[in-house]
């Protein structure tokens, strides 16, 4: 790279961004001036755009509402059309039943509703996928001679109040629409064995079973750490007695001592008791002792409050 201003070559662009610092100026100002640079606009806006590093931009001005417009402008229908058309071709070309369409690996809950599914007899297919469904819907867990369907759902499957979200119900409306029995389970119920197993008992005699609604997750109780707390809690409870005991014992040797407190040269005294340096015993004196301080001690002034 060349520099313009200096016409000097440099190897790499580092080397060159490191050198018009030499000039007092930054890579996109250089742009500008000296290679008829233009900032791009927002396709929304038509205001600058968002520098994304160095002078690549984004396509948008950074605006929330401008990336939504842009992605609802970038994201035709038919853009949509053909990546549908592009998958489903895949899909038929590449038809497998040793995996998941959007995962290899299946999750600690699908791991549990297995070995409780696996004590059954019955011909159970992981991640099921029909023709007859219209359309590429993968079922977690299905028995096709008696059109059960089981779908082991994380918190994404769910709105706030707890209700399928949008795309799941339209999903579970169609799978049900073509004669089979969809049951959605909340993924933390499948580390309950009982409840599991009372679901594929029901569900494979023919009952009816009830929307299922999500479980929120119990904080686990770390015995330990309570412990830990219950103990230092109790330390400082202790200390505190101690040190009120201490308190109580110097008040006794101090008011019992033959200290006269009216006359200059009694903070000495009291510091011997108390084993402090005499700067210490006016603080706390007055911190513990306070009433006894203002009636009969002496005062640098001379006077007895």
């Amino acid at each position: 790279m060349k520099c313009k201003i200096c016409n000097l070559t440099l190897k790499s662009k580092r080397e060159f961004i490191n050198h018009l610092k030499t000039h007092n100026i930054q890579l996109l100002e250089y742009y500008i001036k000296y290679e008829n640079f233009k900032i791009p606009k927002c396709n929304v806006c038509n205001n600058d755009c968002a520098i994304r590093q160095g002078i690549t931009f984004q396509k948008t001005c950074g605006n929330s509402d401008c990336k939504a417009k842009n992605f609802k402008l970038c994201w035709t229908n038919k853009k949509r059309k053909t990546q549908g058309e592009k998958r489903k071709k895949y899909l038929k070309t590449h038809k497998h039943n040793w995996g998941s369409i959007y995962r290899n690996i299946e999750s600690l809950p699908e791991k549990k509703f297995k070995k409780i599914i696996e004590k059954y007899d019955l011909e159970v297919y992981q991640w099921f996928k029909s023709d007859e469904f219209e359309r590429f819907f993968e079922i977690d867990f299905a028995i096709p001679n008696l059109k059960i369907g089981y779908e082991i759902n994380g918190n994404q499957h769910y709105n706030t109040n707890g209700t399928l979200s949008k795309y799941y119900k339209d999903r579970h409306d169609i799978i049900e629409s073509k004669g089979w029995t969809l049951i959605e389970i909340p993924y933390l119920l499948c580390f309950n064995e009982k409840y599991i197993s009372k679901i594929i008992e029901k569900s494979t005699k023919g009952k009816k079973i009830n929307f299922i609604k999500p479980v929120k997750r119990i904080k686990r109780i770390n015995k330990e750490k309570i412990q830990k707390e219950l103990m230092y809690k109790e330390r400082i409870k202790n200390n505190l007695k101690k040190q009120q005991e201490n308190i109580e014992k110097n008040k006794n040797k101090i008011i019992n001592s033959n200290i006269n407190f009216s006359k200059f040269g009694w903070v000495i005294q009291v510091s011997k008791i108390l084993n402090c340096s005499s700067q210490y015993v006016n603080r706390w004196i007055k911190k513990n002792m306070l009433d006894f301080y203002k009636e009969k001690c002496f005062k640098r002034n001379g006077t007895i409050i």
